[in-house]
């Protein structure tokens, strides 16, 4: 008889605790690390692994993640693209600015032959910076 008390008593607890668990926070846990777990989301939150695959199961937990990674991948793609637009016009408004800096110089007539040199070196510069920047020695 006492064994059966004993027995009721650790079934109601963990009735008890799975009823107090916060499944939206565990699920937040499984999305935000792919290295989690059913095992340690049962683990964290003191329920049973049958418990955190039952409910992973009927809210479709795998497919969730699966898409928030794609979403995430997506996300980080689009701002590494961004951020390489954002390079590639800074170069490219560099080398008009060289060549427009190397032009004046050779067309004011001005100079030295070494800055002549030094004039036409910079607008080459300017005119190879500018290509690679929007992709025109691809």
């Amino acid at each position: 008889m006492n064994q059966t008390i004993a027995y009721n008593i650790r079934i109601f607890s963990r009735i008890e605790t799975m009823a107090k668990i916060n499944w939206q926070l565990a699920l937040s846990d499984y999305l935000a690390n792919e290295m989690l777990s059913y095992a340690s989301i049962a683990q964290k939150y003191g329920v049973s692994l049958q418990a955190v695959k039952k409910r992973a199961s009927k809210d479709g937990w795998v497919n969730l993640r699966k898409e928030t990674i794609q979403k995430v991948d997506q996300k980080l793609s689009e701002n590494i693209s961004n951020k390489l637009v954002d390079v590639n016009l800074r170069h490219a408004k560099l080398g008009r600015l060289m060549q427009e800096r190397g032009m004046k110089k050779m067309e004011s007539g001005n100079f030295k032959i070494k800055s002549y040199y030094q004039a036409l070196k910079i607008a080459m510069m300017g005119i190879e910076i500018e290509r690679k920047a929007v992709g025109a020695d691809k």
